[in-house]
């Protein structure tokens, strides 16, 4: 957050609570198709598949980080 502007601040606020819906919402699509599933093989494979989401989101930051602190 200190390396953004003001507006940059507010656009990220916007679309983490934005993200944060989203991420719910495919956490119920995967508890869904994971609810589904014998075995328990399938708990550390559902819990690997919940990571990926927040994973995916983390890396997409850190590279806007690293685009805005590029240079610095």
């Amino acid at each position: 957050m200190r390396a953004l502007k003001a507006k940059q601040k507010e656009e990220l606020r916007l679309a983490q609570l934005e993200w944060i819906k989203y991420r719910d919402l495919d956490f119920k699509l995967i508890d869904s198709i994971y609810d589904t599933m014998q075995g328990t093989m399938y708990i550390p494979m559902r819990i690997d598949a919940r990571m990926e989401v927040i994973k995916k989101r983390a890396l997409e930051l850190k590279g806007y980080l690293d685009l805005i602190t590029e240079g610095e």
